[in-house]
């Protein structure tokens, strides 16, 4: 009984030292025909055995929820977990490469939304309409997407410049998206960019009704535009 207490106590060692799993048929095999003997030989041997057992389940069980803890999320709004925009959003802070779904509707928002590093904003095309007044409707920061929705900004006062999409940093992928900014701010207009490291890509987008500027590109900030119109702007389409 000591010599098969033994064996398993080096073979539990090999497994938890070394991370790979190619023992386990070796051990099965020898818990199987010990099992017996430890019985026999009285509970306590059976039972550091069936602890050695439910080890080696628990480690396959934490290795299968690591492996789908790093999957990205995806956080569907409206839903139970995540009623409004902003909660979902909010979520992504903690949930990295995280994709928010929005299901068509209106999106009315009392603040600015953030859009956080590497997550993605995809809605369900025209019908899914993000919206705010009196302050820039949505702000990404190293976002990777935004698609399929129209941003919005519905204020038409002068007080200070606003945007419906403002990116500070990252190459932002816009697809299919349709940016208004009523503000008639100096520096309001549907899309802004700012600094050196903002490098909004826009695909297939319409941009209009802007009370100033369709695109605004500050301190530095670039911009690739492909297949995306600019029109119905107060002021200038482009402003570098």
């Amino acid at each position: 009984v000591l010599a098969v207490l033994a064996v398993l106590a080096v073979l539990a060692v090999a497994v938890r030292t070394s991370g790979q799993w190619r023992w386990q048929r070796t051990v099965r095999a020898v818990q199987a025909e010990s099992l017996p003997t430890a019985r026999r030989a009285g509970s306590l041997c059976a039972s550091c055995v069936a602890n050695f057992l439910w080890c080696d389940r628990s480690h396959s069980a934490l290795r299968r929820s690591a492996q789908f803890s790093m999957e990205p999320a995806t956080l569907h709004v409206p839903s139970p977990s995540h009623p409004t925009l902003a909660s979902a959003l909010a979520a992504c802070a903690s949930s990295p490469n995280a994709t928010v779904v929005l299901a068509a509707g209106v999106y009315r928002a009392d603040a600015t939304l953030r859009l956080g590093h590497g997550a993605s904003l995809v809605g369900a095309g025209p019908s899914t309409v993000v919206e705010s007044v009196a302050h820039t409707t949505l702000v990404c920061d190293g976002a990777a997407r935004v698609a399929d929705l129209a941003l919005r900004q519905l204020g038409d006062g002068d007080a200070r410049p606003a945007a419906a999409l403002e990116v500070r940093a990252g190459a932002l992928v816009v697809e299919r998206c349709t940016l208004g900014a009523r503000s008639r701010a100096k520096a309001a207009a549907a899309v802004v960019a700012r600094g050196g490291g903002a490098a909004p890509r826009l695909v297939g987008c319409t941009v209009a009704e802007s009370g100033h500027a369709g695109v605004v590109l500050a301190g530095g900030a670039r911009a690739t535009l492909e297949q995306t119109e600019v029109g119905g702007c107060a002021a200038c389409g482009v402003l570098a």
